[in-house]
């Protein structure tokens, strides 16, 4: 039987569900709630759950949300007391109040693009969304003021940012408003790194960026702190951090290496609030959290309406970092009878895709073919494999924009670890395009002298241990543009007793009775500064 299409003029069915996995052949309902599994122990709120909106074709959209029943911490086990028979429950029918919010602005967004302005209003008013609803079937007095609320609904910056700017959003209106770029401190306690870090983001200033660098030597607690300063930005109850001046974030995105996951992942309850984290691994280039690049572009191209168009500012990366290569994507069933030259072996030029109305863009949407990869192109048209070090800078810039929305905070662990030398700079001025776009800072560990280079040097970090207490301090010499072998100098010191480099002069000298005679030997072999070390070390010996 053929589920019945929803119609805006009908009042709108709200239904709670035990299972959290229902099926939807079986109902008809426009609005479906249902607990949210976790692996965690969560002993204080247990509100996480999955809400399903049921869209013109019959069709459900699913959104994470929380979900508040009054005089019930535990959504899971509230469902267990009342929903006893497992049977659905209709939301009008309960005698208590009950309270949902979207996890982040990004789903309000989409729910916005799937229904257009009037009917996402219907539908969050009916699921008594708090941040859009204008009418509440039983109240709820003191809500907002409540630990429910506090600790259980906006615990996390990405749920208080969608509660204060949902109903925008909902009205398809710009929160580009919204700009993570401000003066702010923060203040590591706790176990690991205690240190305090002033990052001097400053909106009157274009030199300080929106890019601040974290340096030091091995073992000075630079992803340590990079986890914390995470964990402290996504959750505003967190006590290992105390942050003053707390920036105006809608979420925290964390790209780190697989052995760091877990100083990012806290071992608490399942109602704080944590960075989304994605992990690169250069031995695994195709998996990169085990999203295939197709399906990150289908998130990128959804990712359209009031905050920003990351579509266009991909196709502006692959035009400047790629010039002379053609991003092609793996359709299924192509039409090859229609005269199209930028049609190739079942794939379709990237620069086509999503061209036209709304109906060819769903469509174009629908045929992409996820089980094979996208194709690079280069001018003589044959195909070009991308090197392991592209592969990771594609990946990045495809889950920054499908992930990031306006006023958002990027934790970056050694990005240098995954990049070539050259892709360096690119990746730079890539992240700075995406943060410009989206009005959001970054945060960046580093041991590379040309990530430090992009930085003015009031946003370098230097970490230093002192009589076993770890210090920051800012370099003295200027880092924005300057010279790397400076920086490395400058910046990451040079604590070694003795180069290789040093050891072969010292080698070149012994088979020298003067430096006359050694600059013959060895002006074609040596540096003008080994030279010189050479020079400098025969003089003393002769002195």
């Amino acid at each position: 039987m053929k589920t019945k299409k929803a119609s805006p003029t009908e009042p709108v069915t709200v239904f709670f569900y035990h299972d959290p996995y229902p099926n939807f052949n079986k109902n008809s309902h426009d609005i479906v709630i249902t607990p949210k599994l976790s692996n965690r122990k969560d002993t204080k709120f247990g509100m996480g759950c999955a809400i399903y909106f049921r869209t013109y074709d019959g069709a459900y959209e699913s959104f994470n949300g929380h979900c508040a029943i009054q005089g019930n911490n535990n959504l899971n086990e509230f469902f267990n007391s009342v929903l006893q028979s497992h049977e659905p429950i209709d939301a009008r029918s309960l005698k208590v109040p009950f309270r949902t919010l979207l996890s982040d602005s990004k789903s309000y967004n989409l729910l916005h693009n799937i229904f257009g302005a009037k009917r996402a209003r219907e539908l969050l008013t009916a699921a008594q969304d708090i941040a859009v609803a204008t009418g509440f079937h039983v109240s709820w007095r003191g809500f907002t003021s409540s630990s429910e609320f506090s600790l259980g609904f906006i615990r996390s910056s990405e749920a208080y940012f969608a509660f204060r700017r949902a109903k925008r959003i909902i009205q398809g209106l710009s929160i580009k408003v919204a700009d993570a770029r401000q003066t702010f401190s923060a203040a590591l306690i706790g176990k690991g790194p205690n240190v305090t870090f002033n990052f001097l983001f400053d909106k009157s200033n274009f030199f300080r960026g929106r890019i601040s660098v974290i340096i030091g030597q091995n073992g000075s607690g630079k992803t340590a702190s990079l986890a914390k300063l995470a964990r402290g930005l996504a959750d505003t109850k967190n006590k290992s951090v105390e942050i003053t001046n707390r920036p105006d974030l809608n979420q925290v995105l964390a790209f780190i290496h697989t052995s760091s996951r877990r100083q990012f992942t806290p071992a608490s309850e399942a109602g704080m609030g944590r960075a989304r984290i994605f992990t690169f691994n250069p031995a695994t280039p195709k998996k990169y959290d085990s999203v295939p690049m197709t399906q990150l572009l289908v998130d990128v191209a959804r990712s359209l309406g009031p905050m920003y168009k990351s579509l266009d500012i991909f196709r502006e990366v692959l035009a400047a970092e790629f010039p002379n290569l053609q991003l092609y994507i793996p359709i299924d069933h192509p039409n090859n009878n229609e005269p199209n030259s930028n049609k190739r072996g079942g794939h379709a030029n990237f620069e086509d895709w999503m061209r036209g109305g709304e109906f060819s863009q769903l469509k174009q949407i629908a045929q992409i073919d996820h089980s094979r990869p996208i194709k690079f192109v280069d001018e003589r048209g044959s195909e070009r494999p991308l090197s392991l070090g592209q592969q990771s800078f594609i990946n990045f810039c495809l889950i920054a924009l499908a992930n990031a929305g306006p006023s958002s905070a990027f934790i970056i662990d050694e990005p240098e670890n995954f990049l070539h030398p050259n892709l360096i700079s690119r990746f730079m001025r890539t992240l700075n395009k995406i943060l410009e776009a989206t009005q959001s800072i970054a945060i960046i560990a580093t041991h590379s002298p040309f990530v430090v280079r992009e930085v003015q040097s009031a946003q370098v970090h230097v970490m230093w241990e002192s009589e076993g207490l770890i210090k920051v301090s800012h370099p003295r010499l200027q880092t924005l543009g300057a010279n790397v072998a400076s920086i490395s100098n400058e910046v990451f010191g040079d604590d070694l007793p003795m180069h290789l480099y040093e050891e072969l002069v010292v080698h070149a000298k012994n088979q020298s009775s003067t430096f006359t005679e050694a600059l013959q030997k060895y002006s074609g072999e040596l540096s003008t500064e080994a030279l010189m070390l050479l020079h400098k070390k025969m003089d003393s010996e002769n002195a």
